[in-house]
């Protein structure tokens, strides 16, 4: 019978390399051994089976500890809406045991704690450590801070780095120019950032709201918690 479970897609290649392997390894073994090519092929399955299951093993174990990982980050940012001071605490807490790109998720996830609670310049030092390890999102973030401070220069300048890295952040330039009373470069950006991708029906809905002149333009950058990349998973076992 046949299951599917989950593993990376670089992790894959790995598993088809081990696989080949055991198989030309096997069709050598069979040659070479006096017991029928039956048996050979037995001992075949019994070894790819047993690869898969170290294989599966491993997987199951990344995947267990991404999960555990995102229960925490989510934890704390729940808690972050009721006791900000003490959801600082646990976020130091998290930092000093953690690996390089999970600080700067934690250093970004501080920095908007410190916007919640209006501390922004606090705010910008912490995206500011996160956008230097190449991080659009922190640079988006910190031009949000920017334009609380009415610092509109440094705002754009961030937000230029961030849609060079990722078109998605034309939405954010379209909030940065709807700010400063430019709808018609606001429209640009939506518009361009639609045409890349169809699936951002906000931007869409946006785009017919300020063909109407009622609209009443955006006073801050919004921003769109887009759903997370999903590492695609195919890897077949028999039991």
């Amino acid at each position: 019978m046949k299951r599917f479970v989950s593993c990376p897609g670089d992790e894959s290649k790995a598993y088809e390399k081990s696989i080949l392997d055991i198989f030309f390894g096997g069709l050598i073994s069979c040659n070479s051994d006096p017991r029928s090519f039956e048996e050979g092929l037995q001992r075949l399955h019994n070894d790819a089976a047993k690869k898969n299951k170290e294989i599966d093993e491993e997987q199951n174990k990344e995947y267990s500890e991404d999960r555990k990982w995102d229960h925490l980050v989510d934890s704390l940012t729940v808690l972050a809406q009721s006791n900000s001071r003490l959801a600082l605490i646990g976020l130091e807490a998290m930092m000093s045991k953690s690996r390089l790109d999970q600080v700067v998720e934690l250093r970004l996830i501080k920095g908007n704690i410190y916007c919640d609670i209006d501390s922004f310049r606090q705010a910008i030092d912490e995206y500011t450590w996160a956008a230097e390890h190449s991080w659009s999102k922190s640079l988006a973030a910190r031009a949000g801070a920017y334009m609380k401070i009415r610092v509109f220069d440094s705002a754009r300048m961030d937000l230029q780095r961030a849609v060079k890295i990722d078109s998605a952040y034309l939405w954010n330039f379209g909030n940065y120019f709807e700010v400063m009373g430019k709808r018609d470069s606001a429209l640009v950006c939506y518009e361009q950032f639609y045409a890349h991708d169809t699936t951002a029906l906000y931007c869409k809905e946006r785009i017919k709201q300020l063909d109407n002149p009622r609209t009443t333009p955006y006073k801050e950058l919004i921003y769109k918690d887009r759903a997370k990349m999903k590492r695609s998973y195919f890897v077949v076992h028999y039991n």
